[in-house]
């Protein structure tokens, strides 16, 4: 769940979630309850949405997604990109 490309979103977001819940919830004009937060921010770690099927793709249709070749969410390390592509594949994506 990141809103843009920028790096501090992505740092703040994964340092902090529990507050980013909340900043979401004001920016979108939601209230929820301490908890229906909590909920969220439960749902919403990372070792929780990789077994979360709705979150790591497990359900995708085979035609879009080759299962068996890795996982969509794989390690949540930071930078950890850069252990796996290539420079030439992270320019082109």
């Amino acid at each position: 769940l990141v809103f843009t490309s920028s790096r501090w979103i992505k740092f703040k977001f994964l340092q902090d979630l529990r507050s980013t819940v909340l900043k979401i919830c004001n920016f979108i004009g939601k209230k929820l309850s301490k908890e229906e937060i909590e909920s969220v921010v439960r749902q919403a770690t990372f070792e929780n949405m990789q077994k979360d099927p709705r979150a790591n793709y497990e359900n995708m249709p085979d035609d879009i997604m080759i299962k068996g070749k890795g996982r969509f969410l794989r390690k949540g390390t930071v930078g950890d990109w850069k252990n796996t592509m290539t420079v030439a594949q992270s320019e082109r994506f």
